[in-house]
């Protein structure tokens, strides 16, 4: 015959309930921090996150990350007079080319060996006649 163990299984909501019933958490001390909208951090919450609102725009919009600064000097001017900070900064993007992303294509050689269609044939005939 076959013999089980008989072993209890708890919920994680009966593990936490009993962490909640204990006296350490009870007597923790809670810190609340209440931001209301006309305290100092609450502005300054609120201004770095519409900095980092303004730089993601320009980055999606195609600027080079050494131009952020002055490109989000630019759209803070325009997000003053109403629009989105997206909106502002595809404008912003496409009035001053200065402010672009530029890539570069490297250009690609190919050396081939064999044959005189190559581009390096007439270099080989030069060398091999001296």
């Amino acid at each position: 015959m076959e013999q089980t163990d008989n072993i209890t299984m708890t919920a994680p909501e009966e593990d936490y309930a009993a962490a909640a019933a204990s006296e350490e958490i009870q007597d923790a001390p809670v810190q609340q921090e209440e931001f209301t909208p006309g305290s100092a951090e609450y502005e300054e919450l609120k201004k770095a996150l519409t900095e980092a609102r303004i730089k993601l725009a320009l980055l999606l919009a195609g600027a080079a990350k050494e131009k952020l600064n002055e490109g989000a000097k630019l759209v803070e001017l325009l997000c003053l007079s109403g629009m989105e900070p997206e909106e502002a900064a595809e404008k912003v993007v496409s009035e001053y080319p200065n402010l672009r992303l530029v890539t570069r294509q490297l250009p690609r050689f190919a050396a081939q060996t064999s044959g005189t269609s190559d581009g390096f044939a007439a270099i080989r005939s030069i060398f091999s006649k001296r």
